[in-house]
């Protein structure tokens, strides 16, 4: 592939019965991916950082063909783009194409309505990530392959057990889309349930790197106000942890859908918040959904 030649990274699209979501970015390169893993920490830190200077093409055209109809976006200034319409078949392959560039990736997506959606933080929720420790983050960051970090012990049977037979899982976090393939990998190696990652803006440069995963988390808030619109019956299940924002995100969440959230569970990875997160389950009680506080 040329250096000059753009690239179509797509991710997993997903669609009720009412709406679709098909969603990428368009990079001036992909992300150089080692061929094989390695234990070595220094080669390792060399693909983290490869992965932060990767950047997006910005207004840049792009169209999706779909049952015989063409549909056209510009992406943002990181280069991603996104196509949300009304869907009108309930299994679908469609084409994304960069018309200026004679480029076209096949996407396809099956349309549910579940009576349960699972929306879970990655980092310190089911990913061992010391996000509140610049050091420790940044050692496992850089260091360790997906294959050497660590999934919280009895998580997977968890998700699996909430999961059952009908339920869809959201990966909502504020790790960037720069980690895609590092989380979506790690998920998969560890055996959690197949689902839909909903990540923050694509970044570029070491100083992004050394801030991954923080801002203001307000993404997130948007995101599952977005869920709670495309699937309208279902119930649902929030999962995250003590360390940054989610408590409070989540609080938000149950007090303007209180009848759409049937239970909260937020991982204890601070000693300093234990009394809040007791006080915060005792408030979601009052809104009749229960708080299950996960242990470090």
């Amino acid at each position: 592939m040329s250096e000059n030649r753009p690239f179509i990274k797509l991710y997993k699209p997903y669609a009720s019965h009412e709406v679709t979501y098909i969603m990428g970015h368009v990079l001036r390169s992909p992300a150089k991916k080692r061929d094989r893993i390695t234990k070595n920490p220094f080669k390792n830190a060399l693909e983290m950082v490869r992965r932060y200077r990767v950047k997006g093409i910005k207004n840049t055209e792009v169209e999706l063909v779909v049952g015989g109809k063409t549909r056209v976006t510009y992406t943002e200034r990181d280069g991603y783009f996104e196509f949300a319409y009304k869907t009108t078949e309930l299994s679908c392959e469609a084409q994304v194409r960069l018309p200026n560039f004679d480029l076209t990736q096949q996407v396809s997506y099956v349309a549910k309505n579940p009576d349960k959606i699972i929306v879970t933080d990655i980092d310190d929720t089911l990913l061992v990530s010391h996000s509140t420790s610049l050091l420790k983050k940044m050692y496992l960051l850089l260091t360790k392959n997906y294959q050497r970090r660590r999934a919280f012990d009895g998580i997977v049977s968890l998700y699996e057990d909430l999961m059952g037979n009908t339920g869809e899982i959201f990966y909502v976090s504020s790790s960037e889309w720069n980690l895609y393939d590092f989380l979506k990998d790690f998920v998969n190696y560890n055996g959690f349930p197949n689902g839909v990652f909903l990540l923050q803006e694509l970044k570029s440069g070491l100083r992004d790197l050394l801030n991954s995963g923080g801002g203001s988390h307000q993404h997130k808030r948007k995101k599952i106000d977005r869920l709670l619109a495309t699937y309208p019956s279902a119930s649902f299940i929030l999962i995250g942890d003590s360390g940054q924002k989610d408590p409070a995100i989540y609080e938000s969440v149950v007090a303007e859908y209180p009848h759409r959230i049937s239970k909260v569970y937020i991982r204890d990875v601070r000693k300093s918040r234990k009394m809040k997160l007791r006080a915060l389950s005792e408030r979601l009680a009052l809104e009749g959904v229960a708080m299950e506080i996960l242990e470090k």
